[in-house]
């Protein structure tokens, strides 16, 4: 099937086209300029947003200077 042959049906049974699809990168790299690299390089070639891959203890709440976070911050 084809990007172009997806259709999706509203409540009553409409053919409807469903809107494209959004293609983002979710990532991180070893250090702040490859990754600002690396998204930069994604807006260049068109990408529309930004997913950030934050490392464990962040997305957890922590600061890496939490003792909790020492085994996970690099």
């Amino acid at each position: 099937m084809s990007r172009k042959d997806h259709v999706i049906y509203d409540k009553e049974g409409n053919p409807n086209r469903d809107r494209p699809w959004i293609f983002r990168t979710y990532g991180g790299h070893t250090n702040v300029w490859e990754t600002n690299k690396l998204y930069r390089e994604g807006l260049s070639r068109g990408q529309t947003g930004l997913s950030i891959a934050f490392d464990l203890p962040t997305q957890c709440g922590y600061s890496s200077s939490h003792s909790l976070a020492k085994p996970e911050v690099g």
